[in-house]
């Protein structure tokens, strides 16, 4: 006899959560494991669970569909195969996928300090260890009892809703065991360096978009920036030269051992969590450091991080011009032309009007592409849609 092809209770996944944590909740429903629930209909071996997160088959994919009316591109969203090529490369480990990913930008160093790495079997973000960690406000929702997958890369140090510290924790929310391991208060605060940083992180986690001081960028650039300036930060020191003073102050300033203490380099992905955290801190006061001009950056990169310079506006009446050419009215033009930019870059809605106006002018592809950079040159963000297809990275 078959079996139904809805299950009865299915309840709905949670935006961002990871499909492990989906299945643990729906398994609770009928005082299953995962492992039972899925091996019913796939066999045994179906359900390890850092493959769910990773990479899950296409048989498990096709069966959760059916089973749930969920589509599978929302499937997809809830693993790391469908942040892929955002997040990382390729899920599939190769030789130059260090050098291809990491040395593409520069920020505080020149990418010639750097030196050329091959690491076999590293994949970016994802660590050599499993990490759990959780919010503990979104969790005291009854509402929220699942875990997301970007609380299980190094990616966050904070709670983006929240802006409370992630805890590491054993177990499941709504399992029979449940434990927080990492011995602190909480939830404690995240001083705003962190809560900075992991509000861009999530803008490109959840809207594939992030605003920075001077322009607007995909979300693959500012995953590949981000992790650049950990491998700066991780480089050993007979390897700074000149630019000693910027990286020295973006430890120090942090109160934090430089480099986190390490004598040899390893990848930041096969560092140890506590490790990871000092990167990931030093990472968010360098982000800092750099917009308010208290470090230049050796980097080609570096000026993406910098405040945009200040403009002084005109205020009143022009003083009265003694001819009756256009003079006056060239003068008046550009005042009102600086306060339009101005309103543009602070309203979101200006933004996109004055984009709009300035497309009327535009009559085919590389004359839109010179207006986008124009846009984002003058530091206005008019959030138009991504040139490079968008099919559904996101949770």
């Amino acid at each position: 006899m078959r079996g139904p092809l809805r299950w009865p209770v299915h309840p709905a996944p949670l935006d961002g959560e990871a499909l492990s944590s989906w299945l643990r909740r729906i398994a609770g429903c009928y005082d299953l494991g995962v492992a039972e629930l899925l091996e019913y209909d796939l066999g045994p071996g179906a359900s390890r669970h850092q493959e769910l997160d990773l990479n899950p088959s296409a048989a498990i994919i096709e069966l959760l569909a059916r089973r749930t009316g969920i589509h599978p591109d929302r499937l997809h969203s809830m693993n790391l195969t469908g942040w892929t090529p955002w997040l990382l490369d390729t899920l599939e480990p190769e030789p130059s996928a260090f050098d291809a990913y990491v040395r593409q930008f520069s920020i505080l160093l020149p990418t010639s300090r750097r030196p050329v790495r091959i690491v076999p079997g590293w994949r970016a973000w994802i660590p050599d260890h499993p990490l759990q960690r959780a919010c503990p406000q979104c969790l005291a929702d009854p509402a929220k009892q699942g875990l997301l997958l970007m609380w299980q890369l190094p990616l966050l140090l904070s709670c983006p809703d929240h802006g409370c510290l992630l805890e590491t924790c054993m177990g499941f929310p709504s399992g029979g065991y449940f434990e927080w391991t990492g011995g602190n208060t909480f939830p404690c605060r995240a001083d705003k360096q962190i809560r900075t940083m992991d509000r861009l992180t999530a803008q490109a986690l959840t809207t594939g978009r992030v605003r920075l001081p001077r322009r607007s960028m995909h979300a693959g650039i500012w995953f590949r920036l981000l992790r650049t300036l950990v491998d700066e930060l991780n480089t050993p020191i007979s390897r700074w030269g000149s630019h000693a003073p910027d990286l020295r102050l973006a430890w120090e300033a942090r109160g934090l051992p430089i480099r986190a203490g390490q004598s040899k380099w390893r990848p930041f992905e096969y560092c140890p969590w506590p490790v990871q955290t000092h990167l990931l801190e030093a990472a968010a006061g360098a982000i800092t450091l750099l917009e308010a001009g208290s470090i230049t950056g050796g980097g080609t990169h570096a000026a993406l991080f910098r405040s945009e310079p200040h403009r002084e506006l005109g205020c009143g009446d022009p003083p009265a011009e003694k001819s009756n050419g256009a003079a006056p009215l060239l003068k008046t033009l550009g005042q009102a032309m600086e306060e339009a930019i101005q309103a543009a870059r602070e309203d979101p809605a200006v933004a996109k009007a004055l984009y709009d106006f300035a497309l009327i002018g535009c009559r085919d592809a590389s004359s839109v592409t010179r207006l986008r950079a124009d846009f984002a040159e003058l530091g206005i963000d008019p959030c138009w849609p991504s040139h490079i297809d968008d099919r559904v990275p996101f949770a």
